[in-house]
């Protein structure tokens, strides 16, 4: 494993990486949370104490007092304000220049990406290396729309696909496809929070051992990106692109990113934008959706359940969209498309 720097450095950084005035973190905190972890145990073997990792993981949410105790009902929002507002002017004279596009889009449920990497918390988190504030790197993102025109977009033959974004590598004959995509940054600063995941049957998972009901779940807490915040999606042609290739492109990265989501753990609704310019879609909340810590408006009560789609009073699965229209997997498997107006939600 490597080595964690010792804590000497660590206190040192930790008089930098503070609270600023404005309400954001003054310094890189990518930079803090990858490198300057403290909680180890003597031996380093893993973090000290049943709640190290979900501590570790506040310190950049929280702000600390004089102790290094955590404020914990304040939030520091993460990004310099004027270097984010610089690299989107930035982006946006290049997409100009070279007649691509770069459209700003609103996160609607959390988000989380870069769960793989390496961390002392077992899961670790993407930052943008100079910016220190999470993104989703423009492969990612262009694997997104790929898959999307490949099994969900109506029309759309596996040369097109191959011709916009290269084919696969498992393809005899590579390519680099027509279309540039740019890394997807936030264009503000933006709130982090700390999730939860459960897994149940952890023997099952790493012994092999049949799961059963006596197994204990094992919360793992990990960092995600607060709904709310606004990502700019960009996109370059490179020789052979039309501009008609550009604008359907354009079209499958709002319905990837609106259908498929972006980043880890899509299943269960996260990484799920829409257009700055347009209202949240009716339907039911996204399961990823940030809940309030403490009710408001003086109300009360458990949230509300998620509602399901109907189609002729039988339950129905969105699985697809095809401009205004939707495709639907019916209980016995079939999927049909429908019309909005066919839907209701129950």
């Amino acid at each position: 494993m490597t080595a964690p720097l010792y804590r000497g450095a660590a206190s040192l950084a930790a008089q930098s990486f503070k609270a600023a005035a404005d309400g954001t973190w003054a310094g890189n905190a990518g930079l803090w949370y990858d490198k300057f972890c403290d909680r180890w145990a003597d031996d380093f073997s893993d973090l000290a104490g049943d709640d190290a990792k979900r501590a570790w993981i506040g310190t950049v949410i929280h702000p600390r007092r004089d102790d290094g105790s955590p404020v914990t009902d304040r939030q520091v929002k993460t990004g310099d304000r004027h270097l984010l507002a610089e690299h989107h002017a930035r982006q946006t004279a290049l997409a100009g220049a070279l007649r691509g596009f770069l459209d700003d889009h609103v996160l609607d449920a959390r988000l989380v990406s870069g769960l793989g990497r390496i961390h002392p918390v077992e899961n670790g988190f993407g930052w943008h290396h100079s910016l220190g504030v999470p993104y989703l790197a423009g492969a990612s993102v262009k694997g997104m729309v790929r898959a999307w025109a490949a099994h969900f977009a109506k029309g759309v033959t596996a040369d097109t696909v191959d011709r916009l974004f290269g084919p696969l590598a498992t393809s005899k004959s590579l390519a680099a496809g027509t279309i540039i995509v740019l890394d997807a940054l936030p264009t503000a600063p933006v709130t982090l929070a700390c999730d939860v995941m459960t897994p149940h049957y952890a023997p099952w998972y790493r012994d092999g051992e049949p799961p059963a009901d006596w197994h204990s779940p094992t919360p793992i807490p990990y960092l995600a990106v607060e709904a709310g915040v606004t990502f700019s999606f960009g996109m370059l042609p490179r020789p052979g692109c039309s501009q008609d290739d550009l604008d359907t492109v354009r079209r499958w990265l709002i319905d990837a990113l609106a259908w498929l989501g972006a980043g880890a753990k899509t299943a269960i609704g996260f990484g799920r934008f829409r257009p700055e310019d347009q209202p949240r879609p009716p339907g039911p909340e996204p399961l990823a959706k940030a809940r309030p810590e403490k009710p408001t408006d003086n109300t009360s009560g458990p949230d509300p359940v998620p509602r399901q789609a109907f189609v002729d009073d039988e339950p129905v699965t969105i699985v697809g969209r095809d401009g205004d229209d939707y495709r639907v997997q019916f209980p016995n498997g079939d999927i049909e498309p429908v019309t909005a107006d066919e839907i209701t939600w129950k």
